[in-house]
């Protein structure tokens, strides 16, 4: 069973920017308790791959906005506003219970019980014949693990189960890991764009890619413990 959401809550509450990026050595990840340090092989624990709920949108909104100012800090300037966190919690809820785009399915990655990442499948509110991904994040402290592409592969299945036959999705056109690891998946960018923040010029682009036929790899969950719900 999963962590209580209260629980996580408070988690993800106590963890500063900083805690977020964690320590790691040889693939051992460490978190203090009661005031002791106390290091798990993280890499050896399953990772889990559930259906989000609607009930968890602030907690799943608390859990981007934190990912995202580390994952951030390097393209934003530090005199860009922080992401409020009541609006994210309406923006998550909105994109869970269909209010944003039709077909919504939320996918939460769980390792250790605790929250790992997370990713948002629908319609495109811009291109009703095309599915979107949206909000992919995974915890910093566990990039490589394979996380997001289990995300990503679940939140594909879906779009082709409710019969999209292409995607689309929007990256910050300064985010180069992101842009990279998408183009490798297959994905391609048509140049449209959107501001973030205008005053240092920080654009969203739009990608997009044909679903065709997955393989199994992208059905379940690929190199994981784990297959999509």
């Amino acid at each position: 069973p999963h962590m209580h959401q209260d629980q996580l809550m408070a988690d993800l509450q106590s963890r500063s920017t900083r805690d977020l990026l964690g320590c790691h050595e040889a693939g051992v990840f460490c978190r203090r308790h009661a005031g002791m340090g106390l290091c798990e092989d993280r890499f050896a624990m399953p990772v889990v791959v559930r259906p989000a709920s609607l009930d968890e949108a602030p907690l799943l909104a608390e859990f981007h906005r934190l990912v995202a100012l580390v994952a951030y800090a390097s393209i934003f300037p530090p005199e860009a506003p922080a992401p409020d966190p009541a609006r994210m919690a309406l923006d998550w809820h909105r994109r869970l219970s269909g209010d944003f785009a039709p077909n919504p399915a939320g996918y939460v990655a769980e390792l250790s019980g605790e929250l790992a990442g997370v990713v948002i499948a629908s319609g495109d509110p811009d291109m009703p014949t095309f599915g979107h991904i949206t909000r992919l994040y995974v915890e910093p402290r566990v990039w490589g693990r394979g996380i997001g592409r289990s995300l990503y592969d679940c939140a594909l299945a879906h779009l082709q189960d409710v019969g999209y036959a292409q995607a689309s999705l929007w990256v910050l056109e300064r985010n180069t890991r992101a842009r990279c690891w998408y183009e490798r998946l297959g994905w391609s960018c048509t140049g449209e764009r959107k501001p973030v923040y205008e005053p240092a010029g920080i654009d969203d682009i739009r990608y997009i890619r044909v679903l065709g036929n997955l393989n199994p790899s992208q059905r379940h969950g690929r190199g994981l413990d784990t297959a999509c719900p």
